[in-house]
């Protein structure tokens, strides 16, 4: 069996830049193969699909989407539909820092 890095690590995630992670992917990295064929756009969505498996992210929206089911804190205003706004899926990852 092949020992594959866990990228849902929040440290492995905080070590690499978006550029990194691509140039992996196009160029391939130890036993994992080039996958030069593929187009850019294609690359940087699978960018952003790797960045969506953070697990210090993910924990966080976890819990940001228990706390609101527990349901509007006192004094929030209703939506016009007169309930809660719903928390967004999840937000946007910040670009990358360059580290």
């Amino acid at each position: 069996m092949l020992k594959a890095t866990n990228l849902s690590e929040p440290a492995w995630q905080s070590a690499r830049t978006d550029e990194q992670i691509a140039a992996a992917i196009k160029l391939g990295r130890g036993q994992m193969p080039s996958f030069s064929q593929l187009p850019d756009m294609t690359i940087a969505k699978l960018v952003k699909l790797v960045r969506m498996m953070n697990m210090a992210r993910l924990e966080a929206h976890a819990a940001a989407a228990v706390s609101d089911s527990a349901g509007p804190a006192v004094g929030a205003a209703p939506s016009s539909s007169g309930h809660a706004p719903k928390p967004s899926a999840l937000a946007p990852l910040p670009k990358s820092s360059g580290r």
